[in-house]
């Protein structure tokens, strides 16, 4: 991240204070994805790093990832799963 000038951003999704029990590391996932895209970056990521990404398998663990930001940013812990 550092090489494409992210650096401060990703450090800051690491340090991330997050509400969650479990799933950290996905939801942390699913920002730096979020971040990527914002700066026209996802798609090299991708096809370096994520070559699955095109599969079914791929679009559904980017959706799951996508969920979990929207869930974290959005709302409350007592309505993650409800």
């Amino acid at each position: 991240m550092a090489v494409n000038g992210l650096g401060v951003q990703a450090e800051a999704i690491r340090k991330k204070s997050l509400r969650w029990k479990s799933r950290t590391s996905a939801v942390r996932a699913g920002y730096m994805i979020l971040l990527l895209q914002s700066k026209g970056l996802f798609e090299k990521f991708q096809k370096e790093y994520w070559p699955n990404y095109e599969t079914e398998g791929g679009q559904k663990e980017y959706r799951n990832y996508y969920k979990l930001v929207l869930m974290t940013s959005v709302l409350r812990p007592e309505h993650y799963y409800h």
